[in-house]
């Protein structure tokens, strides 16, 4: 009935739990990292960060604003998306997550390591206790 209820709510409230994005460069999704970085998005596409979202789904999470920022990639960011109902092609953690926002890339250069605050900011209790990025950020390696 909990689950039912965040689901009705957030989409009534639409575009207005939106957050000011913050200044900087926009988000563009993974098809446009895509078009240069065809074997890192082949080999991305298979890990748990891409279908991250289906748990959301599979749990009947997707619309819990608690949830939905760490299950998907520009939630409520420049360019991304601010409201549950329009998440269009945003689902999963994609590129950008990790790698910070493309726009302007090439020539702006992105992370090509992502840092502990990038991975601890969704990585952390209660969702995930004992979290062990040095042992954790091999696993995401993608198209080496």
């Amino acid at each position: 009935a909990y689950k039912k209820q965040v689901r009705e709510l957030n989409e009534r409230l639409g575009e207005a739990t939106a957050a000011v994005p913050r200044a900087g460069p926009a988000f563009v999704g993974s098809a446009s990292c895509a078009e240069c970085h065809a074997q890192q998005h082949e080999s991305w596409a298979k890990t748990p960060h891409a279908s991250a979202f289906e748990t959301l789904v599979r749990r009947e999470q997707e619309f819990d604003l608690e949830c939905i920022g760490c299950h998907t990639t520009a939630f409520q960011e420049k360019g991304g998306f601010f409201a549950p109902t329009k998440i269009g092609g945003w689902k999963g953690v994609q590129c950008e997550a990790c790698h910070g926002p493309g726009e302007g890339h090439p020539p702006r250069k992105l992370v090509s390591l992502p840092d502990r605050d990038a991975c601890t900011r969704c990585h952390k209790p209660p969702q995930q206790e004992g979290f062990d990025f040095a042992r954790s950020l091999p696993l995401t390696r993608h198209g080496r």
